[in-house]
């Protein structure tokens, strides 16, 4: 980050949000997700940023990498990964 700026990271619970408000809006059931797989994806930014002083937009590809991945939803809805990077990034 340049002049002091903190990244800000996405929580669990905004992740879980913003899947079950991605599904309703394709009019889809959200299922129940393994939330400890979805969180160790979420997390892998924020240990990138500490541990290798990664970029962000390393950080937004290991977040898409990671949810795509781990595979948190059972019926593998692709664009759910893509609509948090793209929202974490922005």
């Amino acid at each position: 980050m340049t002049g002091g700026e903190e990244a800000r990271y996405l929580t669990l619970a905004e992740v879980i949000g913003q899947h079950e408000r991605l599904m309703r809006a394709y009019g889809q059931d959200s299922v129940p997700m393994d939330e400890g797989k979805l969180e160790a994806a979420v997390m892998r930014p924020r240990q990138a940023a500490y541990y290798e002083e990664a970029s962000l937009a390393r950080q937004g590809a290991l977040l898409l990498a990671g949810i795509a991945q781990a595979h948190p939803s059972p019926t593998g809805t692709s664009g759910s990964p893509y609509f948090r990077a793209r929202h974490s990034c922005a």
